[in-house]
């Protein structure tokens, strides 16, 4: 149906936005996205059968679905064989030896509409040279949640390298090994 006047967009757009929610299709998708972030590349059919169930019936409750997906068998079966991109084992490592950027220069990263003030330009400049800088990714589905795009040997050599400037210091306050 066409819309004529002003008044007829918001509740075409809350009418369309309504079909395509409860559309099957998007029951499967949602389905498939939460499989391979949170448990493997492929999920099993039965997890996504399960999970497409749970976001139909809930009609898309966010809640009920993550509690659904984190109390699936298969969510358990994967606990430590989900490999982490590049930002989340950054984050991770950082976290394990209590290091913690430099907070006294601020970075900017230019936006399309707006800039956004970033922690560190340390942070920024490793991110990016793992091809994993926030709000880098140039299409709107976001960084790949699969290991292929991730698993490859100069991959894991910038991990390793990044992993030990924070040991060094290099713009990071150093852990405390004591």
């Amino acid at each position: 149906r066409t819309v004529s006047t002003e008044s007829e967009v918001l509740p075409a757009i809350q009418s369309l936005l309504s079909y395509l929610a409860s559309h099957p299709e998007t029951a499967k998708t949602i389905a498939l996205k939460l499989g391979r972030r949170f448990v493997e590349d492929v999920p099993s059919k039965k997890f996504m059968d399960d999970i497409a169930s749970v976001f139909t019936t809930s009609k898309g409750d966010t809640k009920t679905l993550l509690r659904a997906v984190y109390r699936h068998p298969d969510f358990e079966n994967a606990i430590g064989a989900k490999l982490k991109r590049p930002g989340e084992d950054y984050v991770s490592v950082a976290r394990a030896l209590n290091v913690w950027p430099n907070f006294s220069r601020l970075g900017v990263v230019k936006g399309i509409t707006k800039d956004f003030a970033f922690v560190s330009p340390i942070v920024q400049h490793d991110l990016s040279r793992m091809a994993h800088i926030p709000l880098g990714w140039p299409f709107p589905d976001g960084y790949p949640d699969v290991a292929t795009t991730w698993v490859n040997a100069n991959s894991q050599i910038l991990r390793w390298n990044m992993f030990g400037t924070f040991l060094q210091g290099d713009g990071w306050n150093q852990p405390d090994l004591g």
